[in-house]
């Protein structure tokens, strides 16, 4: 197995359905009905991921599917985190309730534990002491 480097790399995060299949296109006229049903819902609920990723809470006008997304890895990106989920899901969630408004929907999650997302002051065993004593770490003390 080789290692992670700092070369190139894409990710791809996609969503699929029994009924509507992998990635769910949208036609022009289904972003149209997606874009005008969040006119009246203009922020993302998950407002912390919003301002860490885009600096603001305001939804962008869907210009393409959220449900399958290619994420360039670099040095100022970084890799696909919690917070790139958070988003996009919204935005799944936003295109099926203007979409579909007649049903509701249940979202299961198959996602890698190492990019989850943990509290800025949250025990981290990385960064945590490996030998006896009570020594600081980036947080404090333990």
């Amino acid at each position: 197995m080789i290692p992670k480097d700092e070369g190139y790399s894409i990710m791809v995060s996609a969503l699929q359905s029994r009924e509507l299949g992998f990635r769910m296109n949208l036609s022009d006229d289904d972003l149209k009905t997606v874009n005008q049903w969040q006119k009246d819902r203009p922020d993302y609920t998950d407002t912390e991921s919003a301002i860490k990723l885009n600096g603001t809470t305001e939804k962008e006008e869907l210009k393409e599917s959220p449900f399958f997304i290619y994420f360039e890895k670099s040095a100022e990106e970084g890799y696909w985190m919690f917070n790139h989920v958070a988003l996009q899901f919204e935005s799944c969630a936003d295109c099926f309730r203007a979409l579909f408004p007649e049903y509701d929907s249940i979202w299961i999650f198959d996602h890698s534990c190492g990019h989850d997302c943990g509290r800025e002051d949250g025990l981290i065993v990385s960064n945590m002491n490996t030998n006896w004593g009570a020594s600081k770490t980036k947080y404090g003390h333990l």
